[in-house]
């Protein structure tokens, strides 16, 4: 097993390619990526995949549950993270860099259980899930804009 707080294409029996490994571990380094941003990245790193390559790459490692796609505003660039716990989270979101971090807040969890219920209850359906995302400006951006 490795240190890595990723499970490597090899631990998932999915083939090891380049973009895979390069995609890795730009979402170990960092939070958090658009397309846009994961292009640049890349390129960084000397790889240069077409656009259809690296939605094939996100595709499959969101599929084998190895990144996750963030909720976000409509209009906003679709962002996307590494998985690195297990469980149920909720995002804030910068509207400005998209940085993004996961928040746990038992208060609001406990609302959001409830108001599941009785959602539920009341539309006649069974709910499995929810996601929540808060919009905003991170610290970094705000100090900039000042």
């Amino acid at each position: 097993m490795t240190s890595s707080a990723f499970l490597l294409p090899t631990e998932k029996k999915l083939r090891s390619t380049v973009y895979r490994r390069a995609l890795l571990a730009l979402f170990e380094q960092e939070a958090s990526f658009s397309v846009p941003a994961l292009l640049e990245a890349l390129a960084q790193a000397k790889l240069t995949p077409n656009k259809t390559t690296l939605y094939r790459e996100i595709e499959t490692l969101l599929a084998e549950g190895l990144i996750e796609q963030v909720p976000v505003a409509s209009g906003s660039a679709q962002i996307y993270k590494g998985v690195t716990k297990q469980g149920h989270y909720h995002h804030v979101v910068c509207t400005n860099c998209s940085k993004v971090i996961d928040v746990e807040v038992p208060a609001v969890e406990s609302a959001l259980y409830q108001a599941e219920q009785e959602l539920g209850k009341k539309a006649q359906f069974s709910i499995t899930g929810h996601t929540l995302t808060f919009s905003g400006t991170c610290n970094g951006c705000s100090q900039t804009a000042k």
